[in-house]
């Protein structure tokens, strides 16, 4: 199994854990504009889950919101604007 690489964020100052492969389909999709609903029906899971994921991604990011993610995510290459 590929182990994820681990980044750091100079913007933030933060050492972020390894993201799954599931999470980066999370932030590209985010990353894409895509509402949680939207989200959920193209991975094939509920929006509940989608939620817990974005909440994973946050805490792992120490960020609050879809905004922060989006710019950490361009800041860290982690999606193409």
């Amino acid at each position: 199994m590929r182990q994820p690489q681990q980044c750091f964020c100079v913007r933030y100052g933060v050492t972020i854990r390894a993201i799954s492969g599931r999470e980066g389909e999370v932030i590209t999709l985010v990353c894409q504009g895509l509402r949680n609903k939207e989200i959920a029906r193209k991975l094939g899971v509920s929006e509940h889950t989608v939620k817990a994921r974005l909440n994973q991604i946050f805490k792992k990011f120490h960020i609050t919101g879809r905004s922060q993610l989006i710019a950490l995510a361009l800041d860290r290459r982690l999606c193409s604007s």
